[in-house]
């Protein structure tokens, strides 16, 4: 079962964090506020690969050429 990030409160600094694919974002000292920000957070459109499948492909031809002789 995969992880679901959850807001939670650091005491000793007195703010809310929340961690994201291995980073922790500040989220502010307020709950309301905090959680404000952890939905914006959430509905942020996410990365994806710049890769597309042609340059995956073209990479694989050419060096499936450099690998043959003439």
């Amino acid at each position: 079962m995969s992880h679901y990030p959850k807001p939670f409160f650091r005491s000793e600094r007195g703010l809310w964090y929340v961690q994201i694919e291995r980073k922790q974002h500040n989220l502010g000292r307020g709950k309301v506020d905090a959680f404000r920000r952890y939905h914006q957070l959430m509905q942020a459109p996410k990365p994806v690969a710049s890769a597309l499948v042609v340059d995956v492909i073209d990479g694989f031809l050419e060096g499936g050429q450099r690998g043959r002789s003439q």
